[in-house]
């Protein structure tokens, strides 16, 4: 196991676990508890709390009794579970209880990152300035209650904006080679505006914790990866890890043998781990793959496109919680007027217009 440093001067081990899946996979409590209990048999010391239903919640704590003092817990502000599922909460009194009740449920009374959640467009920043939600956090800092305070985001737009709002510890932020390349000339290319990202965390002394290292499965598939090729899980952990300021991936395992297999990253060798063929790829081979790159922005109708297309696609691969994500978004994709503004900005010629019909119809099915 490799560890790294978090601001506070804890030691994170570089794979975590998630449990954002759990709820919608219907984990078996059991099987919860030995997930667990195998990864910190293997020196994993760090997972996240947030997940789409509470019930695996009772396995957590059991799982980690006696061992809290050694862990690293990521929680969320601004998420409850008040009939058993997953509520994202806008008032500040609400965001207060919610997280006394969290710390509760795991049997502690501090948390080593505490996530402000789901910061994905302008007006959420806003929002939690207003309403004191990013005040609080650093309150609870002060009173040792926090020792990291993080935010998490998909969007690196917005990312850049929160870093000016107040100095983090911490950020929770989607990454995975689909998400960081877009179209340079013929080939293909790191995103400047998300490597400037992670290397300003990296000079503020902030460590960014990764979610969707596997884009949900996507880039495990051919069928579904942006690349036309599968990436494996261990060329997707090391992209990630490689970097600035990363210091942890989460993996979302839902059974011991899938963790068990995570985990053997380590044992892994340079040419397993090797993903160096992106940078050998063409645009051409990328053609009608969105990216969420956000050159289509913006949107004369104010929809967040790239954050959309993003829950549109995470969500048809399994993901719970972005529904939930998309449903919160201020705009939705049936606000599209067809004017093909995206469509002509978008660098791998995606018909984005068309998307977001399909998009509409995906999610008002849903209802």
């Amino acid at each position: 196991m490799n560890y790294r440093k978090l601001p506070s001067g804890g030691q994170i081990s570089t794979i975590g676990i998630g449990v954002g899946n759990y709820g919608y996979e219907r984990v078996p409590l059991s099987e919860v508890e030995a997930i667990f209990s195998a990864a910190f048999d293997k020196g994993v010391n760090f997972f996240d709390t947030c997940m789409s239903v509470s019930y695996p919640a009772e396995a957590i704590a059991r799982a980690i009794a006696g061992k809290r003092q050694d862990l690293i817990m990521q929680n969320h502000l601004c998420v409850g579970y008040p009939k058993g599922s997953y509520q994202h909460l806008l008032k500040l009194t609400d965001v207060k209880d919610a997280f006394a009740k969290e710390l509760k449920k795991y049997g502690t009374d501090y948390s080593d990152i505490g996530t402000i959640h789901f910061v994905d467009e302008e007006s959420d920043i806003k929002r939690l300035v207003e309403t004191g939600v990013v005040d609080y956090a650093f309150e609870l800092k002060k009173a040792g209650i926090i020792r990291n305070v993080a935010f998490s985001s998909h969007t690196a737009s917005v990312a850049w904006k929160m870093l000016q709002v107040a100095d983090f510890d911490a950020m929770f932020f989607g990454i995975n080679a689909g998400y960081d390349y877009e179209a340079q000339g013929d080939g293909l290319a790191l995103s400047k505006e998300r490597t400037q990202l992670y290397m300003e965390c990296e000079k503020r002394g902030m460590a960014i914790t990764v979610m969707k290292a596997y884009n949900n499965g996507q880039l495990l598939d051919a069928r579904t990866s942006p690349f036309g090729r599968a990436m494996t899980p261990y060329q997707c952990l090391q992209y990630a890890l490689d970097r600035p300021a990363v210091v942890s991936c989460l993996a979302g395992a839902v059974t011991v043998k899938e963790m068990e297999e995570t985990l053997r990253f380590y044992e892994a060798s340079q040419e397993e781990r090797d993903y160096s063929f992106i940078g050998a790829m063409q645009k051409k081979d990328m053609l009608g793959s969105c990216t969420y790159c956000g050159h289509c922005m913006p949107c004369p109708s104010g929809i967040e496109i790239n954050a959309v297309s993003r829950y549109y696609d995470l969500a048809r691969a399994g993901d719970a919680l972005a529904v939930e994500h998309y449903r919160y978004l201020s705009v939705h994709a049936g606000a599209c007027i067809q004017c093909g503004h995206c469509r002509e900005f978008c660098p791998f010629h995606v018909d984005m217009p068309q998307r977001m019909q399909e998009i509409a119809q995906y999610f008002d099915a849903d209802k």
